[in-house]
């Protein structure tokens, strides 16, 4: 990682950088060095702290909870700008594009920006990377 990629990983939670660095270290494991791929890997949830907000332990139970059960109402409860009690839903659901957009501004490669913005989608996008990404994902 570069500097700024560093510094945008430290502002992450103890909690999500042990998630990122399983996810590294899984795609690792499964025999994967493509560089772009275990940056995303270190990089994908950059989007879930911002200055404006951060996901709480509720936040992801919501989206959990929500996104199975009533998807609409999550999306509406977390449109921006959500403030007060809804404000870490806004990163939760939308930290993928969040973190793309972050990790573009601090220099990742469009790649990586891809598969960051992407990790969360279930298309098949004709590639392995994406596959790989959620399930080491899934995994951690």
């Amino acid at each position: 990682m570069t500097p700024a990629q560093r510094q945008a990983f430290l502002r992450l939670s103890p909690y999500d950088r042990d998630h990122l660095f399983c996810v590294y270290d899984t795609l690792r494991s499964d025999g994967l060095g493509d560089p772009d791929l275990l940056v995303a890997g270190l990089m994908h949830d950059i989007g879930k702290h911002q200055e404006w907000s951060h996901v709480r332990f509720l936040d992801r139970v919501a989206k959990a909870v929500l996104g199975r059960l009533a998807p609409l109402f999550l999306e509406s409860l977390a449109l921006p700008p959500a403030e007060g009690w809804r404000s870490g839903l806004v990163p939760a659901v939308h930290h993928p594009a969040i973190g793309a957009a972050i990790a573009s501004s601090i220099g990742c490669g469009e790649m990586t920006c891809w598969l960051i913005e992407h990790h969360e989608d279930v298309d098949d996008h004709g590639s392995d990377h994406p596959k790989s990404l959620q399930h080491s994902d899934s995994v951690c």
